[in-house]
């Protein structure tokens, strides 16, 4: 083999292996585990209006990640410890498996422990809803999700939509 075929195939082989070793960086970097909680108002419609809601996912796990977590929920009761398993795309999403509601507003937290940490995070749920008009003006209505002041006076007049 000439020096010239030798030097193309080794200068090969390195921009190869450079490049399996940048994507694999790339894509583990992209995958971080993460859990998020976040505010889920009126997504269970047997629940009475107002119930204070949340949602939890999971994203960025290896595939099938058993973990094991807890739920704390406002006025201090809470649920787990629980163990869950992420799907092939190393998610989970609590929608699949059901809506936990509570009729107190306030802090909900969730913790997540699995062999590569603990995860946590909280949001503020407060799902309540506009009995007057007073309460959707000076801004109120942002408190209440509306995505205007209208739309909260329209709700108070009518009711919620069926």
């Amino acid at each position: 083999m000439s020096t010239t075929r030798k030097l193309v195939t080794v200068v090969v082989a390195v921009l190869a292996s450079t490049l399996l070793l940048t994507s694999g960086a790339a894509k583990s970097a992209t995958s971080t585990p993460t859990v998020t909680i976040e505010k889920a108002c009126g997504v269970v419609p047997t629940f009475p209006p107002g119930t204070n809601v949340a949602r939890v996912t999971l994203t960025g796990f290896p595939p099938f990640t058993t973990v094991q977590g807890t739920l704390q929920l406002p006025g201090g009761t809470g649920i787990g410890p629980v163990q869950v398993t992420t799907d092939a795309s190393g998610s989970w999403d609590q929608a699949q498996f059901g809506f936990i509601g509570t009729p107190v507003p306030g802090t909900w937290t969730v913790t997540i422990v699995w062999s590569g940490g603990t995860l946590t995070q909280s949001v503020y749920v407060d799902c309540s809803q506009p009995s007057t008009n007073a309460e959707c003006k000076d801004d109120g209505w942002r408190r209440f999700d509306f995505k205007n002041q209208g739309q909260c006076v329209a709700f108070v007049e009518r009711g919620p939509k069926p």
